[in-house]
């Protein structure tokens, strides 16, 4: 199982090291019109600070190594640096106005660009690709044309990839593209790849004018699939953070959806670089319904830095990294009093706080005073309490602070 990461706050990342492959990434749009423009689908993960090139020059049909290479670099490449996080399986990328950097519009949804494409609205071959830069592919991973494959418009032959299968051929010198089939991909991702690359499951548009923005479908990139889903995809870790709760770091995360997902580690490291396994947490093997999980560190709590990441695990054994995140403990500001441990487990609670302490009482839920001390130290001894629920006022020099414990005996 391999899970997407949406929306969480990252301070640092993991670096990974995959390469993509084949049919990892496919075309979903395609603009000749006005500024141009394309769109892609991540099928996978994309590993943070990925470079991926697309050029519109025409691969030469030889080997990669042996020969292979572009018949000229004349034409357009662009160079896309995914940026600092992981590009979730499922996502839609849209490459816009790329005929020329000085255009308003400029850029990708995700990560940045350096260079541009001018696309044409006939004998147009658009590939995507992997390599040293952005004329030397070492992977092509997709390709769209917009009047088929040749050896003038732009070959498939050594590129490692099929039309039909990880590329996309549609005929008739179309000027805009957009696949408006089935967004949800549930059987394998090379199923998904091989339903986008069918031109049946495609709209398109080719005539006059500017038809990206005609308001007759298919426009771009209004009409172009704003995600994919399905169980075929990595599914969703929809976050992964870590706070504090008294006297313990909690650490959190939740799925959307499993797919075989035997369990997950949770690693800890106060350096950043040497990580220890720290518990294991079953998972839910196979499951379309949203899950939270938790593990409350309580031997890491007077650490200033503390850094965690995840590793999940398949029945099969197949394993995934995600992103290290880093808990940085905030000390006590101005105007805040901290109680720990809580629940009070050994009749004792500590204070931490910048503020001059005068008195502090301890009332039942229903306000009546049970207990003052005056002038009292950073802990309490509350050995006269039973379990249950109190309140504890603070009168300190700026003011009441009132604050809720648990004693646990």
């Amino acid at each position: 199982m391999r899970f997407v990461l949406a929306k969480i706050a990252l301070l640092l990342s993991l670096q990974l090291s995959a390469q993509l492959t084949a049919g990892d990434i496919m075309f979903v749009g395609y603009n000749a019109d006005g500024n141009d423009g394309f769109s892609i689908l991540a099928l996978v993960d994309i590993p943070a600070n990925s470079t991926i090139y697309f050029t519109d020059n025409e691969w030469n049909g030889s080997p990669i190594g042996g020969g292979g290479a572009f018949n000229n670099v004349n034409e357009g490449e662009i160079t896309w640096s995914t940026g600092g996080t992981i590009i979730t399986a499922g996502t839609v990328i849209n490459f816009l106005e790329t005929n020329s950097a000085a255009n308003p519009g400029y850029g990708s949804s995700v990560g940045n660009i350096s260079g541009t494409i001018n696309l044409n609205a006939s004998n147009e071959v658009l590939y995507a690709f992997q390599g040293t830069n952005d004329s030397t592919p070492t992977t092509f991973l997709s390709a769209i044309a917009n009047d088929g494959f040749d050896s003038v418009k732009g070959t498939l032959t050594n590129t490692g990839l099929t039309a039909g299968t990880n590329a996309t051929s549609i005929t008739g010198d179309e000027d805009i593209m957009v696949y408006t089939g089935s967004i949800s991909c549930n059987t394998t991702v090379a199923d998904c790849a091989a339903a986008i690359a069918t031109a049946t499951n495609w709209s398109t548009q080719d005539g006059g004018g500017d038809q990206s923005a005609d308001t007759t479908a298919p426009d771009f990139p209004a009409d172009v699939p704003p995600s994919f889903g399905g169980t075929a995809l990595p599914v969703e870790l929809t976050l992964f953070e870590a706070k504090t709760r008294s006297d313990e770091i909690v650490v959190f995360w939740e799925t959307a959806s499993e797919l075989n997902n035997d369990y997950f580690e949770l690693h800890r490291s106060f350096d950043g670089v040497n990580f220890d396994i720290i518990t294991q947490v079953n998972g839910n093997g196979t499951s379309s319904q949203y899950h939270r999980y938790q593990y409350a560190d309580r031997e890491a709590i007077s650490s200033r830095y503390v850094y965690y990441r995840l590793r999940q695990v398949d029945y099969d054994g197949q394993f995934e990294w995600f992103e290290t995140i880093l808990f940085k403990r905030t000390e006590v500001g101005d105007g805040e009093v901290n109680l720990y441990p809580n629940p009070i487990v050994d009749s004792k609670v500590n204070l931490k706080t910048n503020l001059a302490i005068e008195r502090i009482e301890i009332l039942t839920m229903d306000g009546k005073k049970i207990l003052s001390f005056d002038d009292p130290d950073n802990s309490i001894e509350l050995t006269e309490l039973k379990s249950g629920n109190y309140l504890i006022r603070i009168f300190t020099q700026e003011g009441l602070r009132v604050k809720r414990i648990n004693v646990v005996n």
